[in-house]
């Protein structure tokens, strides 16, 4: 009788390759806007909603066949004032299980800011595709969730129930704003005013977030290597900072051909992020 061996090397790569399947450490940060963005009576705020995220890359064996799936760390959607005179914004709170996919509508009046949301397709069509009773029962919860517009008041501070037919009489298409442009203001907002905080988000020491700034080529995330600039880098000082930018030279000057090439083009923006707090 022939004795079968244990698969020990087949086990062993097996394990190997779990391992490595994890994601990287570096901490990607990203922003939406929803073209949803409106401004008020007399076109000095604009009430917008922002879905925030955080996340870490697959590595290894993770990011195949398919680039692997990102492992979300952190992720929030909420409504934000915005003055572009003054590049100020406040959120007025988050918005839980909030459906970000879907149609969303303002009315800004005054100290009121109304939304609505709706599918994208019709509810009774929505319960037609549903393969689950599981997904028709989830379905219903939101339709009841948002069967009616809601309103934020400022004076207090409170969302609630709106009348439909009060939200049908304010809103207006010709009050969107335009979304480029409000990217473009937006994106002069410290990230911490959007719920962006590193250290809140992803603790870890000071100096693995610069080596992440200093080190970060194609892969780094550029709203990730400005928040360091903003959070990290920019309390520390000047000579500080210099050696950073010392360290950035000195690191591409080790690498050679594509990588360097590459790694060069990908810290110009590092580089010009330091020079501001120079």
């Amino acid at each position: 009788m022939i004795r079968l061996q244990r698969p020990r090397t087949i086990l062993s790569i097996f394990l190997l390759l779990f391992l490595a399947s994890c994601h990287s450490d570096y901490l990607s940060l990203s922003y939406k806007i929803h073209h949803s963005a409106a401004w008020n009576d007399d076109h000095t705020r604009i009430a917008l909603f922002i879905t925030t995220k955080a996340f870490r890359a697959p590595k290894g064996i993770a990011r195949f066949p398919d680039g692997g799936i990102s492992k979300t760390v952190y992720t929030e959607t909420s409504l934000y004032l915005f003055e572009p005179d003054t590049k100020s914004i406040y959120k007025t709170g988050r918005l839980e299980n909030f459906p970000v996919q879907w149609n969303i509508k303002i009315a800004f009046s005054d100290s009121l800011v109304y939304y609505s949301v709706s599918p994208p397709t019709e509810w009774e069509q929505k319960l037609e595709n549903a393969e689950t009773e599981s997904d028709s029962l989830k379905i219903y919860a939101l339709k009841e969730a948002y069967s009616h517009p809601f309103v934020f008041n400022e004076r207090t501070k409170e969302i609630s129930r709106a009348d439909s037919s009060t939200f049908s009489r304010l809103y207006s298409e010709e009050r969107k704003a335009d979304i480029q442009p409000l990217y473009n203001q937006i994106n002069e907002v410290p990230l911490s005013e959007l719920g962006l905080v590193l250290q809140e988000i992803y603790p870890k020491p000071a100096k693995e977030y610069i080596n992440d700034f200093i080190s970060s080529s194609k892969g780094g995330s550029a709203l990730t290597k400005r928040a360091i600039a903003e959070q990290i880098i920019a309390p520390l000082s000047k000579s500080e900072i210099r050696s950073i930018l010392k360290s950035i030279n000195e690191y591409g000057d080790n690498l050679e051909g594509l990588e360097k090439q590459e790694y060069e083009f990908y810290s110009e923006d590092k580089i010009k992020l330091l020079k501001k707090l120079l």
